[in-house]
């Protein structure tokens, strides 16, 4: 589906349980990972159909 580059933003977000996306949301790991997001949410909606 994708790769996130490395970012120890991720799991400080984490621990703090703060929302990463949310947070970081203009990070090249959150716009990869909204990318993997989008493509899941393709996957579902097309089994739904």
């Amino acid at each position: 589906l994708g790769s996130i580059p490395l970012d120890p933003r991720i799991s400080e977000a984490n621990d703090r349980g703060e929302p990463f996306l949310l947070k970081y949301g203009n990070s090249p790991s959150a716009k990869a990972l909204m990318e993997i997001v989008d493509k899941i949410i393709a996957i579902v909606e097309g089994r739904r159909t």
